[in-house]
């Protein structure tokens, strides 16, 4: 899987990342390692969407997504896209391009994104561009764990004049977030977040005179370092209590885990609130683990409260450590996701529900790489994404 940022995965709740809509269920098929390009003797790969007429058969492509890889250097980079999804507004799609550098052990040490197309407005006199980049810089103790991670996000933005096409004004903000993880006998025990000062670079050139240049510091949104969370363990090294903390630094969560003789996990117990003073911390919900010849069954139950109801997933996994089918459970609704595997390769995946059901079908050639995905609803293909290799 990828070595997602910790800062980015908490921004994926409204966001998919490229490969991120039904390619979700083969997600470790088509990011890239440098080791997957050396082992495939592949050096790029490229993904296209189809968009298809109402038969079903192909009208035009776009490239959506591309890996390439620098073995001088050990990085990855290429194009890819996101989408973000509002609950009153049309889902938008936005491509940037992206670099991620890895040291020996394939630890990625440095990532960044930078926009391709910027938010644009015509103003009076002059047009006005936006552009929201990302560098994400992580470090490792000798035995390869992450102990610090700089996430920047950086915006910029500057003005042009409509006739000479000078550039009027030149704004540039970088917000840093600072995660710190600190390590007891090869178990993390402690994370601390830092939401550092703003630094502001601009320049300005109106009316033909000097250029200026300001660089300054200030905090609009800042919190100083603080524990996020803490984990403890029991003397045979089995995880049994994780708290999290708000930026006050007072306990926001609190998960305790339970085992059966074999050591396997069988209940987790997660409490939440206790940083509210006019309530008392209460039950969020309950996680237990069943075991059979099979694999095993994961029951996670939501306790209804004043803030929710009460809903409950159900996953069930085969003896390979594979999800094989997930349920989501409400008052009145209930869907289901099943994964067909064969050849150790995801084959199929049904998503349904009372009202609807559809097909994800996956296609490999004979390398066993992933070459084809294409969504089917009633009988009709709604989508097509292909892959690449070269």
């Amino acid at each position: 899987m990828k070595q997602l940022s910790v800062f980015l995965i908490f921004s994926l709740s409204t966001t998919i990342l490229c490969y991120g809509q039904s390619s979700m269920y083969s997600y470790k098929e088509v990011y890239w390692y440098p080791s997957n390009f050396k082992k495939h003797g592949v050096t790029k790969t490229k993904e296209y969407s189809y968009e298809l007429k109402r038969n079903g058969k192909v009208k035009d492509s776009t490239l959506m997504c591309t890996q390439e890889y620098d073995s001088l250097r050990n990085r990855v980079f290429g194009m890819e896209y996101y989408q973000i999804f509002g609950s009153h507004t049309p889902s938008k799609t936005e491509f940037y391009n992206y670099e991620r550098i890895y040291n020996q052990d394939e630890k990625l040490t440095k990532e960044t994104h930078e926009s391709i197309s910027p938010k644009n407005k015509k103003s009076y006199g002059s047009i006005d561009s936006e552009y929201n980049n990302r560098e994400i810089l992580s470090e490792y103790n000798k035995k390869g764990d992450i102990i610090k991670e700089i996430s920047n996000e950086i915006s910029i933005s500057y003005s042009v004049d409509k006739k000479t096409k000078d550039t009027l004004s030149y704004h540039k903000y970088i917000k840093p977030k600072i995660m710190e993880l600190i390590y007891k006998e090869d178990k993390l025990i402690l994370q601390y977040n830092t939401v550092d000062s703003t630094k502001h670079i601009s320049k300005h050139n109106f009316f033909n005179t000097k250029e200026t240049i300001e660089d300054t510091t200030y905090c609009y949104y800042c919190h100083p370092r603080h524990k996020s969370q803490e984990k403890h363990y029991s003397k045979n090294g089995l995880l049994k209590q994780y708290i999290s903390y708000t930026y006050d630094n007072e306990i926001h969560t609190k998960i305790y885990f339970y085992y059966d003789e074999k050591q396997r996990i069988t209940k987790e117990v997660d409490s939440t609130g206790w940083f509210h003073t006019t309530i008392k911390p209460y039950l969020e919900s309950i996680t237990t683990y069943e075991y059979n010849e099979s694999g095993k069954t994961v029951t996670k139950v939501r306790i209804a409260n004043e803030f929710s109801s009460s809903t409950s997933t159900i996953e069930k996994y085969d003896l390979k450590n594979r999800v094989i089918e997930s349920c989501y459970i409400s008052e009145d609704y209930k869907s289901c996701i099943s994964y067909i595997y064969e050849n150790d390769k995801l084959k199929t995946v049904i998503n349904s529900d009372k009202e609807s059901e559809y097909f994800i079908h996956f296609l490999y050639n004979e390398q066993g790489l992933l070459i084809e995905e294409k969504k089917i609803h009633n009988n009709k293909t709604k989508s097509l994404t292909r892959y690449y290799y070269e």
